[in-house]
């Protein structure tokens, strides 16, 4: 065979098109076999994936390559494709017999089942049995499969001529082949019943129901109804067979099919002889008929055939009466009532006859079955009288027709419910009710309500089936003679109660009449009655009874007296509406009046009256619920039904109680909701100022509050009506009215109403609101004649709400309901108005906002914008506040005589927790991340608001310094102090954020008071010792502040004023934008001056001044690790142009004071120049390739020549002066430079320049080989594993680095070599790593 080469590429792409037409092109040359067989060879020597073959075995279709895939192939997955494709191939009736030859025909397969593991076996024998699809004609197929489970079961088989030797127990995975043989083969099987046969324990019925339905279904039927054949699988097949196999047509037209054909035979023939022999006990006939019944619908069947199924169904559980519990499961009583009320005439008999089975229900509660039955009803209400008249004629054993019989004796002593009468026309139910009610005499045959009802009183005293008439006088109250026999019955029942001698008799007939009286529908009749129970006010026992939640709160009280029926008649008139609404609330108040009366009795019990409150809620919801059909009905406007029903009623509430309230607040609250706009206008409106005359009175009521609350909500409601403009002036006015109620202001001018007004009205509610804002502001400052002033030191009580005024200057925040003009100009107003702090700073705020807009919108012509124009000159009012001392309280000129001349000092502000919110919304304006645009505007705003507040601010605070040092006595002039602003952090700030737009002299006031902080003058030490140990002045807010300023001393260097300038000349600040601003040498002429006050007492500033010189080094990796290198060296280049110079000018004052103290032999400590020489070494931080070499030799010889200096004072200082060397570590930027650094001082120290001998020299080389050992630990990191070869570089570098270590350690001055042996020691692991073979270390970059 020849040699097929493949393209393994191709083949792992896994694109099937290409793979299809390379292996076209291969078959051009080479044969499907030769094929497989490279493809074989790959996927054992795992070049391909077994996969590869669902692609090449369909397109092979080759019976010689499915056998190799089967037979020849290492790989599972492979053989598993074929055996799936040997299958298909048996499937073929005319070809099958190829694919069978080609496996070696029935010997071949015998073999191969001995061969394949148990899983391959179980599936070669479920392919073997798929192969059998029903097709005609493959007689010789079968035999083979036959031949084939004879070899391979000879014990069961033994004339086989084939014998298979396979001894494991797998037998029952053959079984999967039984649907391949022929029906003669089964049928032998099915009769030997031999249990020991593996093929027939495990027979796949399953499978055999598709492929050998009809042998089946003729041994099935022959088991149940003649008791022949029975098998072990019936209980299977029956269902199989019943259920759902086969799915196909029985006959042509039928609609059927064979499953539902055959149930329809089995239930046939059961009723028909009812000796089935062998029905299976796990099925039920109705199983099986509600399957047909559910198949029946669902194939949409004739109402005919559907028909015929369901009299099957009754006619079975006629004959078989103990299926009743069974047929009732499946929801056959469903079913038929859904059909009965789909055609009624269709389906009449067959639930008469389901009635008189009792599906329906038994005859001792017709009443009770009836009405579960009537919830199929809901949409069909004229069946409702024909479903009672067959439940009364087929439910009984002697039925009753209720349409002709007189007499109901039949149905006597049944119980009926209440709302079976309501679920029938008036007609109907008075004949049905009143023949009840005549043959039950002695038996209560109208069952109680499930909910509070007049009818749930079934007898009194004097009479049986008391509810019964109290029903048939609601059915009958529209006639005037049931009215007049009522208005009798009413009145003997009053007598009745007056005349009883016992308690619980008049507490009985006066609950009676009252019920009587709700029964009739007449207003005027229960006003009436309500108004004679009050006699029984001071009966505590009786009130219980007449009162109780039972007697008031019961559905048709409640209907009553909600004025509006259920069922509105079609001639109503919206007068006649009013008229019973006006009698109903006549009715609610006078159960109000009667409790406002028992509460003034001693046995008064609120428990008691908790019906007549809730009646209350209970009726004013109905009303509304049904309000809503009126407008439907009824022509009416909105208005005119308003006026109806709802003027009055609102009046009503207006006068109740507040336990009455509480009641009706949810119903009035849905009411008011439901109001057309102009109609809750008036209402709200109506409310509102009723509120006004309550408060005028000054007598308040628990109930006031919820009628507040209540006139708030319908406000609210407004305003998100249809007309929001309505709510407008009164939003207005209550927010002026009510100041107390802010909580409620804010939701009144929500941006959602302020969107909803037109424009016009917008700006004009809105300015309205801001001078109405003035107007109270300046009421409130007037002294009324006989009133005394306030004192000026507290703030005055605002009559309107601060936070009230806040939320408006918020709303114009960029607000859309307005244009930016017009909310210039209210924030003008308000910002003019109000005085308060809070309310400056939100108006302050909202300009703000607005400025930003505008300017971020005009782009470059802002400037020219006459609304930015008018909001800068605007700003400028703020200066005088925001400079002040107390922006609460800012001090007037006579206010600064009076204090001087009282010696009071006046309130200051407390800036314990950062500077005065006014002055720090204004200095932070052009750096808020809200206000980006603003920031073009740093310029303007540090000239025009920020120079002159500073500037008030030192002036303001030397005027309270100086009455502060006078009423202290201090030893101290004003002149000997700095110039401060109330909080040096308004310096802090105004030099960090505003250097390049202020001018020098702020920079000299700001230092002054740094020097002062740095050494402080003797007096004013004492004079703040002083302070601080007079306790009683020490906490006070005055001798706070003072300290604050003035007390403070330079006691670590982080967070000090000397820091923030040493920043700016580490940001290359400031870049001067004005004449007289200050300059970089200015502020390094700051920094020197600084350097020295920390030099005359350095003892005294160590810490600080590491920290000082520390924070002018170079930036390195060490200082910023998060930072990368390529940004560490970008800081270093400016670095070189910035902080070098400064650095360099400490290190020359340091370096002249100690020359000036040798001279003069002053023997003061002061600090090493080392580390600062180190530092302003010519690190070679650049990455530039040509000029490396250079900067590295350059920086060697800086630091050799350091080192020699240092070294010329004192040669024993070396170990120090390499311990101070190690600094130079830090400044490298990678683990890399490290260690070339090291190589380059290791080769600097193996070769000395000089004698050996000559101390300085041995000196420098013991620093230099300390600080190469150094370098090593440092950049360890740098040295990792790899299989790769090494740059050039990374060679040089670790040979360098090998040969200095080995030079070390066999030098001729032996402390180097017992030095570098301690080193090898220590770093054991290191040396190891460092000294190992070339190839395998990388220097890590």
């Amino acid at each position: 065979m020849a040699i097929v080469n493949l393209d393994f590429s191709l083949f792992r792409s896994r694109k099937i098109k290409d793979i299809i037409t390379y292996l076209n092109g291969l078959r051009q040359k080479n044969s499907d076999a030769a094929i497989c067989q490279a493809l074989l060879e790959a996927v054992d020597q795992e070049y391909l994936q077994p996969t590869v073959f669902s692609i090449f075995l369909p397109w092979a279709k080759s019976d010689e390559v499915i056998v190799l895939c089967i037979q020849q192939c290492l790989s599972r997955s492979v053989r598993k494709q074929g055996i799936k494709h040997f299958g298909i191939a048996l499937i073929d009736s005319t070809k099958w017999v190829f694919a069978w030859r080609a496996i070696g025909g029935t010997r071949g397969l015998v073999d191969l089942f001995a061969k394949l593991s148990v899983a391959e076996v179980k599936a070669l024998a479920a392919a073997l049995g798929r192969c059998n699809r029903g097709q005609r004609g493959v007689q010789a197929r079968e035999k083979a499969v036959e031949e084939l489970l004879r070899a391979l079961l000879p014990t069961h088989y033994p004339g086989s001529g084939l014998k298979c030797q396979d001894r494991r127990p797998i037998q029952a995975h053959y079984a999967q082949m039984i649907p391949a043989c022929s029906a003669g083969f089964i049928d032998q099987l099915l009769n030997a019943k031999d249990q020991s046969n593996a093929l027939y324990q495990h027979l796949p019925y399953i499978r055999l129901i598709k492929t050998h339905s009809e042998l089946l279904r003729r041994r099935l039927t022959t088991s149940i109804f003649h008791g022949a054949n029975r098998s072990d699988f019936t209980n299977q097949l029956f269902g199989a067979f019943a259920y759902s196999q086969p799915p196909r047509p029985a006959s042509q037209g039928s609609g059927i099919s064979e499953s539902m054909a055959f149930a329809l035979k089995v239930l046939q023939h059961r009723l028909d002889s009812n000796n089935a022999k062998d029905w299976p006990a796990s099925i039920s006939e109705v199983d099986i008929w509600s399957s047909l019944l559910h198949r029946s619908r669902k194939r949409k069947l004739s109402e005919a055939k559907i028909h015929s199924v369901f009299m099957l169904g009754l006619q079975l559980l006629e004959v078989k009466p103990g299926l009743k519990v069974k047929f009732r499961s499946t929801g056959i009583w469903s079913e038929l009532m859904t059909r009965w009320i789909r055609a009624p005439e269709i389906y009449e008999d067959l639930l008469a006859l389901a009635l008189h089975l009792g599906l329906g229900g038994s005859q001792e509660a017709i009443g009770q079955e009836f009405m579960r039955a009537l919830g199929y009803l809901k949409q069909k209400p004229k069946l409702r009288w024909p479903l009672l008249r067959l439940h009364c004629l087929h439910i009984p054993k002697i039925g009753v027709d209720i349409d002709t019989v007189e007499d109901f004796k039949l149905l006597s002593h049944q119980p009926w419910a209440c709302d079976v009468f309501y679920q029938l026309n008036e007609d109907q139910a008075v004949r049905l009710l009143k023949g009840l009610y005549e043959v039950n005499p002695e038996y209560s045959f109208l069952q109680r309500p499930g909910r509070r009802s007049i009818l749930s009183i079934e007898d009194i005293k004097s009479q049986r089936n008391f509810n019964a008439a109290l029903l048939l006088t609601i059915l009958r109250r529209k006639s005037e003679e049931m009215q007049r026999s009522v208005k009798s019955t009413v009145d003997e029942l009053r007598k009745k109660a007056a005349t009883a001698r016992e308690q619980t008799d008049r507490a009985q007939f006066a609950k009676a009449a009252a019920a009587y009286a709700i029964a009739s529908g007449n207003l005027d009749l229960c006003k009436e009655t309500v108004t004679w129970q009050k006699r029984y006010i001071r009966d505590p026992l009786t009130v219980k009874a007449i009162f109780a939640r039972d007697a008031t709160m019961t559905t048709e009280g409640i209907e009553l007296l909600s004025a509006i029926p259920q069922r509105l008649p079609d001639n109503v008139r919206l007068a006649e509406i009013a008229a019973n609404v006006k009698k109903a609330d006549e009715i609610l108040m006078e159960f109000h009046g009667m409790m406002s009366l028992a509460k003034r009795e001693p046995s008064f019990y609120q428990p008691d009256w908790n019906g007549v409150t809730s009646l209350f809620g209970a009726a004013i919801n109905q009303r509304v619920d049904r309000a809503k059909e009126i407008q439907k009905q009824l022509q009416s406007s909105e208005a005119d039904i308003y006026a109806a029903i709802w003027s009055g009623t609102l009046e009503m509430v207006e006068k109740v109680g507040v336990d009455f309230l509480r009641e009706v607040h949810r119903p009035i609250r849905a009411l008011l909701r439901t109001l057309p706009p102009t109609a809750l206008a008036a209402s709200t409106a109506a409310m509102l100022e009723a509120g006004n005359e309550r408060r005028k009175k000054m007598d308040h009521q628990p109930e006031h509050d919820d009628l507040e609350l209540l006139s708030y909500e319908c406000l609210l409601h407004l305003s998100a009506s249809d007309k929001p403009e309505l709510a407008q002036k009164l939003i207005l006015q209550t927010i002026l009215d009510r100041p107390g109620a802010s909580s409620w202001h804010r939701q009144f001018l929500s941006i959602k109403f302020m969107k909803s007004l037109p424009a016009k009205e917008a700006h004009e509610m809105l300015l309205a609101f801001a001078a109405a804002i003035g107007e109270k502001l300046e009421e409130q400052s007037y002294v009324k004649v006989g009133e005394v002033e306030p004192s000026k030191s507290i703030p005055p009580q605002s009559l309107v709400k601060v936070t009230t005024v806040k939320y408006l200057a918020q709303l114009l925040d960029n607000a859309e309901f307005i244009s930016a003009d017009a909310a210039i100009e209210v924030l003008l107003e308000l910002f003019k108005a109000g005085t308060h702090r809070d309310i400056r700073l939100a108006t302050l705020d909202s300009l703000l906002s607005l400025l930003d807009s505008l300017v971020s919108s005009q782009e470059d012509a802002w400037e020219s914008n006459a609304l930015v124009t008018k909001i800068m000159a605007a700003l400028e009012t703020i200066i005088p506040i925001a400079g002040s001392i107390n922006e609460r309280l800012p001090m007037r000129p006579e206010d600064w005589e009076e204090a001087k001349e009282t010696g009071t000092l006046p309130e200051i502000a407390d800036i314990s927790s950062g500077l005065p919110p006014l002055l720090n919304a204004m200095l932070t304006a052009p750096h808020e991340q809200k206000y980006p645009a603003i920031r073009k505007l740093q310029p303007d705003f540090a000239a025009r608001y920020l120079l002159p507040i500073l500037r008030l601010s030192q002036t303001e605070h030397r005027k309270w310094i100086a009455l502060f040092l006078a009423k202290h006595k201090a030893d101290l002039a004003i002149d000997d102090l700095p110039l401060t602003p109330i909080s040096t952090q308004l310096w802090d700030e105004v030099v960090a954020r505003y250097a390049s737009y202020i001018p020098k002299t702020v920079f000299e006031d700001f230092n002054r008071h740094i020097v002062l902080t740095i050494t402080s003058p003797a007096n004013l030490q004492t004079f703040n010792e002083s302070l601080r140990k007079n306790v009683n002045l020490r906490n006070t807010p005055e001798v706070q502040h003072w300290l604050s300023v003035f007390g403070q001393e330079m006691d670590q260097y982080f967070g000090s004023s000397t820091q923030r300038i040493v920043s700016m000349i580490h940001h290359d600040m400031p870049h001067p934008s004005i004449s007289n601003a200050i300059t970089f040498d200015g502020l390094l002429d700051l920094v020197s001056e600084h350097t020295s006050l920390f030099l005359q007492e350095f003892e005294r500033f160590v810490d600080i001044w590491d920290d000082f010189v520390r924070d002018l080094r170079p930036p390195s990796k060490t200082a910023y690790p998060l930072a990368s290198v390529e940004s560490i060296r970008s800081m270093y280049r400016k670095w070189r142009e910035s902080g070098r110079v400064a650095l360099e000018k400490v290190l020359s004052i340091l370096a002249r004071i100690r020359d000036r103290h040798e001279g003069e032999d002053i023997r003061r400590i002061l600090p090493s120049t080392t580390k600062l020489q180190l530092w302003l070494l010519p690190y070679p931080r650049f990455s530039d390739t040509q000029r490396a070499d250079e900067e590295w030799k350059i920086f060697v010889k800086e630091l050799e020549n350091l080192h020699l200096d240092l070294l010329m004072e004192n040669t024993l200082r070396w170990p120090q002066i390499a311990e101070d060397t190690y600094a130079i570590s830090e400044f490298l930027d990678t683990d890399a430079e490290r260690l070339r650094m090291a190589s380059c001082i290791g080769e600097q120290a193996l070769r000395p320049k000089h004698d050996a001998a000559d101390p300085l020299s041995s000196a420098l080389i013991l620093v230099r080989v300390a600080l190469v050992m150094k370098l090593i630990e440092d950049g360890k990191n740098g040295l990792k594993t790899s299989k790769g070869s090494l740059s050039e570089e990374a060679r040089v570098i670790i040979q360098s680095l090998q040969e200095v270590m080995t030079g070390l350690q066999g030098s001729p001055n032996g402390f180097i070599r017992e030095n570098t042996a301690a080193w090898k020691k220590e770093h054991k692991s290191l040396w190891n790593d460092l000294m190992r073979a070339k190839r395998t270390l990388v220097l890590a970059q």
